[in-house]
């Protein structure tokens, strides 16, 4: 079948850093590729908006040494997880063309014999190339194909983000700013569930940050896998807001503990966080519990005589109201 086909190569260390992310972020996440004009097929080019949905493959390709002419390149082209084109963005300013790949599971690809071989790096970057597509497989096997060109790096794989009743949280495509994202409630426990292969040989840890501080993760500072391959899962706590929403970024960085920046590679996964409306319906209802009680308060005094009555619902009405506003949103 012919399909559109995407690849990135090992010429640059940025190039590298995009097929690492694509093999660390979950399923249904959207990732950003950029293309000049000149390495997207003509035909493409020509109809950019017909793009738009179709399926898509993934490649890296290894060989792509700057340095060497073309004909002197010994190419290999890997293919490395499905996708479909989400969005396009044909921007004149800098004259390149971004592409919004939603990405599938990981899968079984053949190239087949009669592609033409200028529908390839380095001559072209984005192209309709015939494949076969076979069996899904696991991501540990697209690792073993690709491992001898990332050699010294910690590989992850973000599972999946789930509440604590293993409820799957899906990310969301923000059209606006062109980007996927998690949505988490406030003051919610979540499971971070992740996977990972240690291309290192124990050198290189994993960092794992959030920039706003408006959440917590249970897990060590520093994390060493202290073997080849792990499955792992760490807690997600998200805090009280004190604004209605708000955004975090998760900052996933694989780097060696010996400083080399070219065995770097890091992952920034965006977090919204919002107060739940539950909450702020319940923040109301109590809010009004307690004005009544001083409404009550006031007509337990008329003509210097007291209504019992009133008097206790205004004391059952504040003493309660206060409780619940200090006990759930901790309002003094």
């Amino acid at each position: 079948m012919l399909i559109v086909s995407f690849f990135s190569s090992d010429a640059r260390q940025l190039y590298k850093a995009d097929i690492f992310r694509v093999l660390a972020l979950p399923d249904n996440f959207i990732i950003h590729f950029r293309y000049q004009k000149k390495y997207i097929n003509d035909d493409l080019l020509n109809d950019i908006e017909g793009m738009i949905d179709q399926e898509a493959v993934i490649f890296f390709t290894a060989g792509n040494e700057i340095k060497k002419d073309a004909k002197s390149k010994d190419l290999v082209n890997i293919p490395i997880r499905g996708a479909q084109i989400i969005d396009i963005e044909d921007c004149r300013e800098t004259g390149l063309v971004h592409f919004y790949l939603k990405l599938r599971g990981f899968s079984v690809y053949t190239l087949q014999n009669d592609n033409p071989k200028d529908n390839f790096p380095p001559y072209k970057f984005v192209s309709k190339i015939k494949l076969t597509q076979h069996n899904t497989c696991p991501w540990i096997d697209i690792i073993d194909q690709i491992k001898h060109h990332f050699q010294g790096v910690l590989f992850f794989k973000i599972n999946g983000i789930k509440k604590s009743y293993d409820q799957l949280i899906y990310p969301m495509f923000n059209k606006k700013e062109k980007q996927s994202n998690y949505n988490l409630d406030e003051e919610q426990d979540y499971i971070l569930n992740m996977s990972f292969f240690d291309n290192s040989g124990g050198e290189n840890a994993l960092q794992i940050k959030d920039n706003r501080n408006v959440l917590f993760i249970t897990s060590p500072d520093i994390i060493k896998i202290g073997s080849i391959k792990d499955d792992r899962k760490y807690r997600i706590i998200t805090h009280t807001l004190d604004v209605r929403e708000t955004t975090t970024f998760l900052s996933f960085i694989s780097k060696p503990e010996n400083g080399q920046e070219n065995q770097v590679y890091d992952l920034l996964v965006p977090v919204n966080i919002k107060k739940t409306k539950c909450k702020i319906i319940c923040f109301g209802l109590v809010s009004f519990l307690l004005f009544g009680g001083f409404i009550l308060l006031k007509f337990a005094y008329i003509n210097n005589e007291i209504n019992w009555l009133y008097l206790l619902l205004s004391v059952v009405f504040v003493s309660v109201s206060s409780s619940l506003l200090y006990a759930i949103f901790n309002k003094k």
